[in-house]
C-alpha cells in the first residue's frame, strides 16, 4: 500500500472531517488518529490539533470523540513506567475511567504499573 505525506495543516482538516458521527472509513481513521497517527506527531501538533478540534465544540459527545479529548488533553498525558517479564517499558498514556490508556481499548493493567509521572 503507498504512503502519503500530507502537510498539518491539511491532517488538521482531515481529521475534522472524519469527526464521528460518520461512514464507517472516516470512523476508522478517527480511531488511527488516537491509536497511531498520535505517536508521530510532535508534542506541539498534538496541542494544536486537540485545540483546533475542540474549538467551538466541533467534537461532540460521541465516545470516540470523548475519547480523542482525553487522548490530546496536554493535562490528560502521562509517562506510565511498567515491568512485565522483567522487562522495563515506559508508555505515553492518558488517563480514563482510573486507567491509563495507550489507545482507545488499549490500556495498562495496574499490576504492572511501577511508577506514573504527569507529562
Amino acid at each position: 500500500m503507498s504512503i502519503f505525506n500530507i502537510e498539518f495543516e491539511e491532517f488538521k482538516f482531515l481529521v475534522e472531517s472524519c469527526i464521528p458521527p460518520s461512514h464507517i472509513s472516516r470512523s476508522v481513521f478517527f480511531d488511527d488518529v488516537i491509536n497511531k497517527y498520535f505517536y508521530q506527531m510532535t508534542e506541539d501538533e498534538r496541542t494544536e490539533l486537540y485545540k483546533y478540534i475542540i474549538r467551538n465544540d466541533v467534537c461532540g459527545d460521541d465516545e470516540s470523540c470523548e475519547i480523542f479529548r482525553m487522548r490530546f488533553d496536554p493535562q490528560n498525558q502521562y509517562d506510565v513506567y511498567t515491568l512485565y517479564n522483567n522487562e522495563k517499558k515506559v508508555h505515553r498514556a492518558f488517563k480514563r475511567n482510573d486507567n491509563y490508556y495507550t489507545e482507545k481499548n488499549k490500556y495498562i493493567d495496574e499490576e504492572f504499573i511501577t511508577k506514573i509521572v504527569k507529562v
